[in-house]
């Protein structure tokens, strides 16, 4: 080969060379924006409104605002449909109270990261034996909040979740005790035996 078909290899290396580069430039570019956008995404406060057993009885459920975010959340609204709740007669008196629906709060001023708002919303026992009267129909919403203290809502949007919560997602549910039973009654039977014995 002489000098000029070298010099035209060399020529069509630089070129595939500057191809290669500015394609690895392009693709770097993208991860970077990809990771800023992960990092950010990661970083921000995330609400979610959702429907979760009471932690001290496992009959009764309880409407639950919380922050899954690793930042805090501020100015938290959340716009909700309608809660219905069972009929609730006072215990002394045996009158209806005339509670018909659950009182959620319009606007949550700040919640830190893992920090929540729980409120009894309903017996699953009354609202099996209130069936009848209660609609099944999921309950549609959304839980918007903003990741800085007094957001000027010209200047950014509030980040926004949908709210779904299905009256009929604990039916016939089956809890499932961390004790045997068997070990439980001996456990009871052996405290009233010891009872017993002084």
């Amino acid at each position: 080969m002489d000098a000029n078909a070298w010099a035209a290899v060399a020529a069509l290396a630089q070129v595939a060379t500057v191809a290669i580069a500015g394609w690895a430039l392009v693709y770097a570019r993208g991860q970077v924006r990809e990771a800023r956008e992960t990092r950010e995404r990661v970083t921000q406060p995330n609400v979610v409104v959702y429907i979760d057993h009471n932690p001290k009885n496992f009959q009764y459920l309880d409407f639950v605002v919380k922050n899954f975010g690793e930042t805090p959340a501020y100015s938290i609204r959340v716009t909700l449909a309608r809660l219905d709740v069972s009929p609730y007669h006072n215990n002394i008196t045996g009158e209806d109270v005339g509670v018909t629906e659950l009182a959620v709060p319009e606007h949550i001023a700040v919640l830190a990261p893992g920090q929540e708002w729980r409120s009894l919303w309903d017996s699953a026992v009354k609202r099996k034996q209130h069936s009848d009267e209660l609609s099944d129909e999921p309950v549609l919403g959304h839980v918007s909040f903003w990741d800085k203290i007094n957001s000027d809502p010209t200047v950014s949007a509030p980040f926004d979740n949908p709210i779904w919560i299905d009256p009929k997602m604990y039916r016939n549910m089956l809890r499932l005790s961390a004790v045997e039973p068997a070990q439980q009654i001996s456990q009871e039977i052996a405290k009233v035996a010891k009872a017993l014995e002084h």
